[in-house]
């Protein structure tokens, strides 16, 4: 990214040399019906002082993007973080419902599978969310999905849905 940044102002700089109108006017005066063109050149201080200019904007822009870089990594969340984050969500997620067999408590349920899905970009995690699959005191089966930033999603699965899931880990229920 930073030689991506100083090529493209280099280049800049260059063609601000190459074409920049003031370095080489070209000034039209007229004389008895003709046009005659005379150059005025300019003197080799004042392209030394634009060489600077640019350089110091360049190095500038340089140690800002140097910056910016090191705040993202300070303020980078570890995948240890999100997964935390995810099971205490988990423990701390309760049902509703009137009948018992479907109500998920998450600190007396037990976790019978669990998957997380990382979408990251360059070492960043962008998005994170755990999927446990987990069974309450009653021999029910529930699909629990913690997203970082939302709120968490629970449903009841049903047993054949469960025994397909978890495959040798189904048990019957009680």
């Amino acid at each position: 990214m930073i030689f991506t940044i100083t090529f493209s102002f280099t280049a800049i700089r260059v063609r601000c040399l190459l074409y920049v109108p003031h370095i080489n006017q070209v000034r039209k005066e007229q004389h008895s019906h003709k046009k005659r063109m005379t150059h005025v050149k300019i003197p080799s201080y004042s392209l030394y002082r634009m060489n600077f200019i640019y350089t110091a904007i360049v190095i500038v822009l340089c140690v800002w993007a140097i910056s910016i870089s090191l705040n993202r990594i300070a303020d980078s969340i570890s995948q240890d973080t999100y997964r935390a984050q995810a099971l205490k969500q988990f423990m701390e997620y309760r049902t509703h419902s009137s009948t018992l067999e479907f109500i998920l408590i998450g600190s007396e349920a037990e976790i019978i599978k669990s998957s997380e899905d990382i979408v990251n970009n360059e070492g960043w995690i962008m998005s994170y969310s755990l999927t446990c699959y987990a069974r309450n005191a009653h021999g029910e089966y529930f699909m629990f999905v913690s997203n970082y930033e939302d709120k968490p999603f629970c449903k009841h699965i049903s047993h054949a849905n469960a025994k397909l899931i978890l495959e040798h880990k189904y048990r019957e229920p009680i």
